[in-house]
């Protein structure tokens, strides 16, 4: 499920089951793998790889080069 306002860039590769909230911004060439979360208001910038099953909550600036292990938890 991927809000109409989230703005992702190219070369980002989605995974299934996949929640990306509103006002979410995606960078470019990033993982977003089976079953993350992305809540509202997030900043995921380039090159980042989120793992399966990651949640990562409203407002959190993730930023570029990161990788959020599987089943994390990411809190403002």
């Amino acid at each position: 499920m991927i809000s109409h306002d989230a703005d992702i860039k190219e070369g980002t590769i989605i995974m299934h089951y996949v929640i990306i909230n509103c006002n979410v911004s995606i960078g470019k060439n990033c993982i977003i793998n089976n079953r993350a979360t992305i809540e509202h208001d997030c900043i995921i910038e380039d090159n980042v790889h989120i793992a399966p099953g990651a949640i990562i909550l409203g407002g959190c600036h993730i930023k570029k080069n990161s990788f959020i292990g599987s089943g994390s938890v990411i809190k403002q």
